[in-house]
């Protein structure tokens, strides 16, 4: 059996061994909070409220755009906004404001207003903010439940999986890392 003794020679292993990074390499992505062909269906984002859910991002990695599906027509909004953040809620890298180019359905890509390099290898937070008279529908998984684990609560200290923070009229800074009311996972992902 192979000896890999450095993390480059890790990520090699895992790149060759994981269909999910295949794919993510594939399409240009470095991370995205779950894979987006087993995406569950889309819901309209509540106005004011940032929804946020766990992505694992590899060290040494230079984040320059966000991205996220969009299915259900907006309307009238006047911010729609991506942030990247850490497990403590510290606002990282974000997106200059989009507002009306979410009012079409499709897939949405925007640059960051800063190249943001990830120092560490971990777990972060992606989150989404739309003020709009009616909120686009994203492409969510894992349908929000009180059974799904850390959906409510950490599971033993670790991050809590996804959750929201409400009355906002823009990207929170820093966010509040709390279970909120998310309807689901929402689909994000960084190149």
């Amino acid at each position: 059996m192979a000896s890999y003794d450095s993390l480059s020679g890790f990520r090699t292993l895992v790149d060759a061994y994981d269909p999910g990074n295949q794919w993510r390499n594939a399409q240009g992505l470095i991370a995205e909070t779950f894979p987006h062909n087993i995406a569950v269906g889309p819901q309209a984002l509540v106005s004011g409220t940032c929804y946020f859910s766990q992505i694992f991002i590899p060290g040494g990695k230079t984040l320059t755009n966000c991205h996220v599906s969009n299915s259900i027509t907006g309307v009238s909004i006047t911010v729609a906004r991506i942030g990247l953040y850490d497990t403590a809620g510290t606002l990282l890298a974000s997106c200059a404001n989009q507002s009306s180019a979410w009012e079409a359905v499709g897939f949405k890509s925007q640059a960051l207003s800063a190249a943001y390099t990830v120092g560490t290898s971990g777990i972060y937070y992606a989150g989404v903010v739309t003020v709009a008279a009616t909120g686009p529908g994203l492409v969510l998984g894992l349908a929000a439940a009180a059974s799904r684990i850390g959906a409510t609560d950490p599971l033993s200290g670790k991050p809590i999986y996804f959750g929201s923070t409400q009355s906002l009229s823009d990207l929170p800074s820093p966010l509040t890392v709390a279970a909120g009311t998310a309807p689901g996972l929402p689909w994000i992902a960084f190149s």
